[in-house]
């Protein structure tokens, strides 16, 4: 599985966590996350498109109920003003009255005692006959400062004491009293009246006390009929307007619900959406290869996945809350820098720490850090993978202990003296070889010298390839690694190349000019060179190219797989072509190692082949070949790539 690369943005992320700890995560994880609640899972339903959404009936009942109440509202308000309209036109008719009263000289005597002159009563009757009764009063009484009756178109009640002496005691003192009664005491019916008590006043004399009330009594029956019509007509008005308002907002309504189901549709999408992506983030983090862990700004844990767990032998739950370091041993933890967390550096580097079970078994991890930034860009935390290489570094333990044996072993000791024996008859060869050659160049071939001499280049040539032997079998010197150009050793030895290869091979170089470093021992880096030249110029007996290409190259997990034992990483590739015969099917079957092939079975490249397989190995790298019969070969070198803080 890929590694997270680069910083991670909390732009998804809901949840707050506690104090001082808050890091946002789109969701929980592992099995102490929380099952989503069942009336959850029907928050967002789409409406049926077979049936009216029920928001419509309900905003219908309440509309309609609404218009009732308004309407019922509307029509009180309207009864009640026509009422107190027809109350105030009843006071009017009154003070109308009492000001005639007032110009008039028999108000003198019906105002000062009871009336029983037939004459006088005669002459009222006609008075309020002319101006009150023929606009539908009913009855008009005078009362006089004791709120005794002197007069009143009831003849009957004129000397008594009236039923209502308390309204007209109240307009003695200049209050407006009206109002709607029944009416009382008489002759005949005694219907509903609008009443109105008005105070009398001399014309001449009105900044004294009344001198005595006048009551108006009009009949209700026709003023109430009035209000009904006046009523109905406004209320069917409020009525009318209300109810086509009332219409008119179902178009609003039906645009307003379409918004609300697309809106809600959408709302559904986004839901599955989440889910599904909930899901497959917990399947990809749960199912991981890697121990994944969630950590605050303060580095402490709030979210671990089971393999995190289960290879720190301790639950889930245990490691929430804590910090990440107090999982490792001193060292460990000593090395563990928080910028490292902070920086995008911590998800390009694999940094190497021992974490500790709590039996206090150690377990070699390789960590990435992946920031977490909030929408401000600060810090809120880092995503740490773990991955645990403790069988890999108990391997390689193991190996380094076998090659320390080997390396004090009695025949190692042999092998370095088979070396330096070796070293110093190649120097005698190379000497030899170099006369043979002045005197072949100097010698005509038909002087009996020329033979002797060609025996003695070919005696040179027969000990140079018993000295390759000889080296390729006893090199068992320890490693002495450093930082290392590959280019510029490539540089140092390409001068040499053509008086090994031979005037008849060109050879060609190319280097990358921002090529990474490698940690490896140059001495074995030049020594590899010199066998690959070797080998390519030896499948080229006629002639040919040799081309040396040096560059850098990250191998991902499909390379890999696809170039097996070959592990993907960044490396530095140092490939040498050749336009050789390539590799026949003998050749095959001697080959060495299964990802380097050979052009040659027992001969010196063969052993050249197989010390350059020794010196990749003890770099750390690979070796892979791809030929083809009557094509040319290629040997490739994988060196891993070294950074300068090691």
């Amino acid at each position: 599985m890929r590694r997270f690369q680069g910083s991670v943005r909390a732009d998804t992320i809901s949840a707050p966590l506690p104090a001082k700890r808050r890091l946002l995560r789109p969701f929980r994880f592992g099995r102490g996350a929380r099952e989503r609640p069942p009336e959850a899972e029907g928050a967002l339903t789409e409406f049926s498109p077979h049936r009216p959404p029920r928001l419509v009936f309900r905003f219908g009942l309440y509309a309609g109920l609404a218009l009732l109440c308004a309407a019922a509202g509307g029509t009180w308000l309207a009864r009640h003003q026509a009422t107190a309209r027809a109350e105030r036109d009843v006071w009017a008719d009154a003070k109308f009255t009492a000001d005639r009263l007032g110009r008039d000289d028999l108000s003198h005597i019906a105002l000062a005692r009871p009336v029983r002159d037939p004459g006088t009563v005669g002459q009222l009757d006609e008075l309020f006959g002319r101006v009150a009764l023929s606009r539908g009063v009913v009855r008009v009484t005078l009362f006089s400062r004791a709120g005794q009756v002197t007069y009143s178109t009831d003849h009957s009640l004129i000397g008594t004491m009236p039923y209502d002496l308390g309204k007209v005691r109240q307009a003695m003192t200049g209050k407006e009293v009206h109002g709607l009664s029944q009416l009382r005491g008489g002759l005949g019916a005694n219907p509903m009246v609008l009443h109105s008590y008005v105070p009398v006043y001399w014309y001449f004399d009105k900044n004294s006390s009344p001198n005595g009330v006048i009551g108006v009594y009009r009949d209700y029956a026709p003023v109430a009929s009035a209000i009904r019509q006046d009523t109905l007509l406004q209320a069917g008005a409020i009525t009318a307007a209300l109810l086509i308002l009332y219409l008119l907002s179902f178009p609003i309504l039906k645009s307003l619900m379409r918004t609300l189901q697309e809106d809600n549709r959408l709302l559904v999408k986004q839901a599955d959406a989440l889910r599904e992506s909930e899901e497959q983030y917990r399947l990809i983090v749960e199912t991981a290869a890697e121990g994944v862990s969630l950590l605050d700004a303060e580095g402490q844990i709030v979210f671990a996945n089971r393999n995190l767990a289960e290879m720190l032998a301790r639950p889930v739950e245990e490691l929430t809350g804590k910090p990440l370091v107090a999982f490792m041993d001193e060292h460990s933890r000593a090395a563990a820098d928080p910028g490292w967390f902070r920086s995008d550096r911590g998800s390009r580097e694999f940094r190497e720490f021992t974490l500790l079970r709590p039996d206090g078994e150690e377990i070699y991890t390789t960590m990435s850090a992946n920031p977490v930034f909030d929408h401000d860009g600060a810090y809120t935390g880092a995503l740490a993978m773990v991955t645990d290489v403790t069988d890999r570094k108990r391997s390689e333990h193991a190996l380094q202990t076998m090659e320390q044996q080997l390396r004090d072993s009695p025949g190692a000791a042999a092998s370095k003296q088979a070396a330096s024996i070796a070293h110093d008859f190649s120097n005698a060869v190379t000497a030899i070889s170099g006369y043979s050659e002045f005197l072949l160049n100097r010698l005509d071939p038909s002087d009996p010298l020329h033979r002797e001499a060609a025996e003695i280049r070919k005696a040179a040539e027969e000990a140079v390839g018993l000295t390759r032997r000889l080296l390729a079998f006893s090199r068992r010197d320890s490693l002495r690694a450093q930082l290392l150009d590959v280019g510029a050793v490539v540089r140092e030895v390409e001068p040499t190349l053509p008086s090994l290869v031979g005037e008849e091979v060109h050879v060609a170089t190319r280097v990358d000019p921002k090529l990474w470093k490698i940690r490896a021992d140059p001495e074995q880096i030049k020594q590899m060179l010199v066998h690959l030249a070797i080998h390519a110029a030896e499948s080229m007996p006629g002639g040919g190219t040799l081309t040396i290409e040096v560059g850098n190259a990250e191998l991902d997990e499909d390379f890999a797989r696809e170039h097996s034992p070959v592990t993907a990483g960044e490396y530095v590739q140092l490939a040498v072509s050749d336009t050789g015969h390539g590799l026949d099917e003998r050749a095959e079957e001697s080959v060495p190692d299964p990802s380097l092939a050979d052009s040659g079975s027992a001969d010196g490249a063969g052993l050249g082949l197989a010390t350059v397989q020794g010196i990749v190995k003890e770099s750390g790298g690979m070796v892979w070949t791809a030929c083809e019969p009557a094509g040319g070969s290629t040997v490739t070198v994988y060196l891993p790539r070294a950074h300068s803080d090691g």
